[in-house]
């Protein structure tokens, strides 16, 4: 059965560009929206690829979409939705997620 398991990220340490990191051999990356976060899966619909073109950078310049490095598709921050490029209509995997005494905990 699925349960929620510590990553040891303390939320503080996720910046407003975002953060990645591994647990039990699969790629995630948290961003902020809102004042919220957002927890997905790193991996491109289309390529299959991590998003990020340097360590912790998933964001456009303007700070309102995820850019994947490869083709730079744009998603939509809040849904994981990609509104442009080669994978349009296509979706980053969303991972449930909370927050307990300041660090984040994915569903697994």
């Amino acid at each position: 059965m699925p349960e929620y398991v510590n990553t040891e990220i303390p939320v503080s340490r996720i910046s407003e560009t975002g953060m990645g990191f591994r647990h039990e051999g699969k790629e995630y990356f948290s961003v902020h929206f809102d004042q919220e976060l957002r927890v997905y899966e790193n991996r491109c619909p289309h390529f299959g690829v991590r998003l990020e073109w340097m360590p912790d950078q998933f964001l456009d310049s303007s700070r309102m979409n995820i850019l994947c490095s490869r083709h730079s598709a744009q998603f939509d921050i809040k849904t994981g939705l990609c509104h442009q490029g080669p994978c349009v209509g296509d979706s980053l995997l969303p991972v449930q997620h909370q927050v307990h005494n300041q660090q984040l905990w994915i569903k697994v």
